[in-house]
């Protein structure tokens, strides 16, 4: 009975050793970084029409995955964190292409720029719509 009871005691310290390894490991991880990856090259039109469209195909191809998107600034401006950011026009009156970039660049309003940045997925707001990307760098 006791090798039993020590070979279930045993056991269960290998889980909870184990449970703590892996928590350790995922706690220690190195943030995603958009400019390591390859992004999927499209622009800011086509993006939010096929948002628009399905949100539901467009978040399988898109959602959680490095975009590189092109299109002419609408405005740029700063976040509640104080992060930059910039939208990107569409074929839509109500609707942008949402980019918070990871560093502040010299960027102009009118001006086409090509974005590469993590997909966050559409986000409805009573009247205006956007497709959100974080993370974002400047591509040259």
């Amino acid at each position: 009975m006791k090798s039993k009871a020590a070979k279930w005691i045993l056991g269960i310290v290998v889980l909870l050793l184990a449970g703590m390894g892996y928590a350790w490991y995922l706690w220690n991880k190195p943030a995603r970084d958009a400019a390591d990856e390859k992004g999927i090259a499209i622009t800011a039109a086509a993006l939010f029409e096929q948002y628009a469209a399905n949100q539901q195909s467009a978040d399988s191809l898109y959602l959680d995955k490095t975009l590189q998107v092109q299109g002419e600034i609408v405005k740029t401006g700063t976040n509640q964190q104080g992060q930059f950011n910039v939208e990107l026009k569409t074929n839509q009156s109500n609707g942008t292409i949402f980019c918070t970039l990871k560093k502040q660049e010299a960027l102009h309003v009118g001006s086409t720029v090509s974005l590469k940045g993590i997909c966050k997925g559409y986000r409805d707001q009573m009247l205006f719509f956007d497709v959100v990307l974080v993370d974002c760098y400047l591509v040259p």
